[in-house]
Parts: C-alpha cells; structure tokens; sequence
C-alpha cells in the first residue's frame, strides 16, 4: 500500500512573501524525514513524497520533492 504526501497552496494571502511548509513523516513512532520547502504561486501542490507500507518493510518513505501547478 503507498500513500502519497503533498501540500496545496491554495490561495495566497501572504502575498509576496513566501509561504514555508515543513512536513514531518514518523513510522512506528520513528521521525522517518522532515521536508521543507517555500511556495509563492497560487494553487502549486508540493508533492512531498510517499509512503509505502508492506509485509517485508513496515514503512519506507520515497521522496518525490516537485510543484505542480493545480488549476
């Protein structure tokens, strides 16, 4: 089973300063990794990374660290 990670921007109150998202993943109770990243544009999706859960690994994180625009 895989989950993926992202954060949306979806307005931008802030303008223009940017806005810094900081995402932390745990597994178990273990910090697996802590993502940060600034955003500035209305509507991008941050996407993270993502999470995959199996018998041979409880939880292994991937990093993905893109923007996509999102209309």
């Amino acid at each position: 089973i895989a989950y993926s990670i992202g954060v949306h921007m979806s307005s931008y109150a802030a303008s223009p300063q940017v806005v810094t998202s900081t995402v932390k993943v745990y597994c178990g109770g273990q910090l697996m990794t802590t993502q940060t990243r600034g955003m500035s544009t209305t509507k991008d999706m941050w996407v993270v990374g993502k999470v995959n859960f199996g018998a041979a690994n409880p939880c292994r994180f991937t990093p993905i660290n893109t923007v996509v625009n999102v209309p």
